[in-house]
């Protein structure tokens, strides 16, 4: 399977501003058209509520977006975890471990992590995307790119992102889960934001304007 990654300084693919716990997100040029959507988590309207649930599933003791109930759900696996004063996500005693469940069909997603830059970071190489048809049947995925981006100067926070294109799968999707979690112990995951594209588009990379910009890998 052929991997991407990039490193890239503050270019026009990048949001220039904050979203509550989410810095400088990689937005992709289909954000904001009609069949796509962006979920943000610990944001002023959607903080962190829960740093632990023991099983991962939709409803529960999950994290909920700014879409409200309608949008995908964060979970936190893994004993340990805590909220700090601040709102983020933390784990002194483990890793963090990460499941993000969402509905409905999907075919090109884009995912931003953000998490203090003095803590443990996330474990880039292994960040993963499943979808699941109506039947049951399931694919998996490891990201397509991974671009990082710590900003210059400013806050403690550095945005890794994560692009995802299911536009060549023959069923249509009725659920999905993005899981990804820390390298060790004392990481803070501060937020997250994910772009979904329901309708057929154009390759993620394309579309991100990051062809040119990437070196490949073999995996």
């Amino acid at each position: 399977m052929l991997r991407s990654i990039a490193f890239l300084a503050l270019t026009g693919t990048l949001a220039t501003t904050a979203a509550g716990g989410v810095v400088n997100p990689l937005v992709p040029g289909w954000a904001g058209t009609p069949g796509t959507y962006t979920a943000t988590f610990n944001n002023e309207v959607a903080p962190f509520t829960s740093a632990f649930s023991p099983v991962a599933g939709l409803g529960g003791d999950g994290n909920v977006s700014d879409l409200g109930s309608e949008g995908p759900v964060l979970y936190q696996t893994n004993a340990g975890a805590f909220l700090t004063s601040t709102g983020n996500i933390y784990n002194l005693q483990s890793t963090l471990a990460f499941e993000l469940q969402g509905t409905g069909p999907v075919q090109e997603a884009v995912l931003n992590l953000s998490t203090l830059s003095f803590g443990t970071s996330i474990d880039f190489s292994n960040v993963s995307m499943y979808v699941v048809a109506a039947d049951g049947t399931r694919l998996d995925q490891l990201a397509d790119a991974e671009v990082m981006f710590i900003p210059p100067g400013g806050p403690p926070v550095e945005t890794s992102a994560y692009v995802f294109d299911w536009s060549g799968i023959d069923f249509e999707v009725a659920a999905w889960g993005i899981t990804f979690g820390s390298l060790e112990t004392s990481s803070a995951l501060t937020g997250v934001q994910v772009a979904v594209n329901t309708i057929p588009a154009p390759g993620a990379l394309l579309a991100l304007g990051l062809v040119g910009a990437v070196r490949r890998r073999r995996s």
